[in-house]
């Protein structure tokens, strides 16, 4: 390759990185070109143009070609309105015409394997969702990337992950659906420029990792602590003496950090079946343990009738079905009883 096929000129970002120069490459011009954009013009998103970005957000790599992930299209005033209290009432929330929620989504393909008479509990762990989570955000970016070359701009919202639980009930999310990320889009009103990047050395490393020592973290972040952009924050921020300090002391707290991942940890007991192999029933009828092992979405095994009742009636009235369930499952949760074992499900 000869030097006049380099230049660093091709991206903002790229400085001290060899980029091969192109005439014009516009998927390289899209990504380099990205800003985040939170005011939208009356301009509806045709339909024809949202199907090209859903399209390619389903056209991204994904584990095992499971495509394990799901998106909500809001379009409707109404539920704009009622999402975005959770959203803090950010304008993008509610002035976006389309707004895209990408969701860790294995109920699909879990409804799929006990359909085929597959293990359903084979995907009821953290593995399970950190495979979808990574789906989901793989499709999520590609919808990104798509709608920047289709003329839109867009913006992540964050509080899709703050107020999950309260946006699992209000998409009616079931279990093993966690929404992950959130995009508000439409026709800019205007394009920002280019918000400052630290320079890409920074996050490559060769064969290895390479701590961060005090003199590159000053280096790598001299240009952006020296910015105007940095500036500004700071006398909007008195009380702080650095870019550090703005985000630990008002950005994203320690206190606000902590009560959102128990949301997110209490939450994500939906996803997981919480180690259950499957349940033994005393019921009247095989047909009534079937009925029972739709409902539950897991194995459920007859017993022979015994002169036992559930220790708490309201289960076995709204279940209408069994007069004793002996729950066989294995984890921390094993000496909870039979009636823990049904709040836990059923949330009662």
């Amino acid at each position: 390759m000869s030097n006049d096929q380099v230049s660093n000129s091709v991206c903002p970002h790229c400085k001290g990185v060899d980029v091969i120069k192109n005439d014009y490459n516009p998927t390289l011009e899209t990504l380099f070109s990205h800003v985040s954009v939170r005011e939208y013009s009356d301009r509806p998103v045709e339909e024809e143009t949202l199907n090209l970005i859903l399209k390619a957000a389903c056209s991204g790599s994904t584990m095992g070609n499971m495509q394990l992930f799901s998106v909500i299209v809001t379009r409707d005033e109404a539920m704009k309105a009622k999402l975005a209290p959770f959203h803090f009432n950010q304008p993008m929330a509610t002035s976006a015409p389309v707004i895209l929620t990408f969701c860790a989504d294995f109920r699909r393909f879990n409804q799929y394997c006990r359909f085929r008479n597959a293990n359903t509990e084979a995907y009821s762990n953290l593995q399970s969702y950190h495979w979808a989570v990574t789906d989901a955000l793989i499709a999520a970016q590609n919808a990104c990337v798509a709608a920047e070359a289709l003329g839109l701009g867009f913006v992540w919202l964050g509080t899709i992950t703050y107020n999950v639980d309260k946006f699992v009930e209000a998409l009616q999310l079931p279990k093993h659906v966690i929404p992950v990320a959130c995009i508000p889009m439409g026709y800019p009103v205007k394009r920002p420029a280019l918000t400052q990047k630290l320079p890409v050395e920074t996050f490559v490393h060769r064969e290895v990792y390479r701590d961060y020592d005090e003199q590159r973290i000053d280096e790598f972040y001299r240009e952006k602590e020296n910015s105007e952009e940095t500036r500004q924050i700071l006398a909007e921020n008195p009380d702080c003496d650095n870019l550090a300090q703005v985000f630990t002391k008002h950005r994203y707290t320690q206190p606000d950090n902590e009560h959102f991942a128990q949301v997110l940890k209490e939450t994500l007991e939906r996803f997981r079946a919480a180690g259950h192999k499957s349940i033994a029933v005393v019921t009247r009828s095989q047909a009534q343990a079937d009925s029972l092992s739709a409902k539950l979405e897991r194995p459920v095994r007859e017993l022979p009738r015994k002169a036992v009742k559930l220790s708490s009636p309201a289960y076995s009235s709204a279940l209408g079905l069994l007069d004793l369930v002996i729950s066989t499952y294995d984890n921390e949760r094993a000496n909870s009883g039979v009636s823990g074992f049904f709040r836990s499900l059923f949330g009662g």
